[in-house]
């Protein structure tokens, strides 16, 4: 029998598309919650003439996996050093720049991007998963933790009868939570008091497997997100007016104040929707969706960590 919560996941860059890289518990454990995982295929049914009634059977094709899981948005401790997580947001086509002892950045990239391979503990169980490319989303409420959220498809690589290995995560750091003291969203040069907010990279992996090649292609990438804030007058902004104009203009997000562990997500080009209104603690709220678009290409959003 074994305990359902007893869960790790190892996940390290591959040098070759689909070739396991070998993850070890000392150096590529990652400190997840929600940490899932899900076998899919197809189901090509026969449907023989018998001359009987009933079913006859079926094949199953394409197996390939799905990840998921979530980390605490939160940097490495030292700027200039990559983020524990650094691995999952290369396989999620971002591209990264390090600045000694300033800041680590990371963009989307352009084709296909990097891939993970990643072994996934359960119970008794090792699943292993290669060739994984992701999509990643950031997300957080108010005296809450910001979350990144992973999800995304990889080869299967089979499954064996393997003790969970001991790991202590040095690498992540301890997170801290969306307050006045340690967040500022600013959208369209407005500094808005923030309820909730999501940036989601908005990447669609796909599963293909045709005759010279099986592989996750992850090329259409529509970044999108979300803000939930206390209304402000409309000499302030009216964000009606805004959407009707179709105006684009900058979203910052800061969140942390200890060098090491701040992170900033930033956006250029930001396209509102129209708003929509609602009651939060009897304050008259107003909430959002957002648009990213580029400004060049492959420059509609960045994660900084400084």
């Amino acid at each position: 029998m074994f305990q359902f919560k007893n869960k790790l996941l190892l996940l390290k860059p591959e040098t070759v598309y689909g070739t396991d890289p070998t993850p070890t518990a000392a150096v590529d454990a990652f400190e997840t919650e929600e940490l899932s995982i899900q076998i899919m295929s197809q189901k090509v049914e026969r449907n023989i003439d018998a001359g009987v009634d009933g079913n006859m059977g079926f094949l199953p094709v394409g197996a390939h996996v799905q990840v998921s899981f979530k980390v605490a948005l939160a940097g490495s401790g030292v700027a200039g050093t990559a983020p524990a997580y650094a691995a999952a947001l290369l396989a999620c086509r971002m591209t990264e720049v390090i600045t000694a002892a300033t800041s680590a950045v990371y963009t989307p990239a352009a084709g296909t991007g990097s891939s993970a391979g990643l072994y996934f503990y359960h119970g008794g169980w090792r699943l292993k998963v290669l060739g994984w490319r992701g999509s990643w989303k950031v997300s957080g409420s108010a005296l809450g933790l910001p979350m990144l959220e992973f999800t995304g498809l990889g080869l299967w690589g089979g499954r064996a009868d393997t003790a969970l290995p001991s790991t202590t995560l040095p690498s992540f750091i301890q997170p801290w939570e969306i307050s006045k003291a340690n967040t500022a969203v600013t959208l369209h040069g407005v500094p808005l008091n923030t309820k909730q907010f999501t940036v989601d990279c908005g990447l669609s992996p796909k599963y293909r497997n045709l005759t010279e090649q099986e592989v996750i292609t992850s090329f259409t990438r529509k970044a999108v997100g979300s803000l939930q804030f206390d209304a402000v007058t409309l000499a302030t902004k009216d964000w009606q007016a805004t959407a009707a104009a179709r105006t684009r203009d900058a979203l910052s997000i800061v969140h942390g104040t200890t060098t090491g562990n701040i992170v900033t997500i930033a956006a250029p080009k930001v396209q509102v929707e129209m708003p929509t209104w609602s009651n939060d603690d009897d304050v008259l709220s107003e909430s959002l969706n957002l648009v990213l678009c580029p400004t060049t290409g492959n420059d509609e959003l960045s994660l900084s960590f400084t």
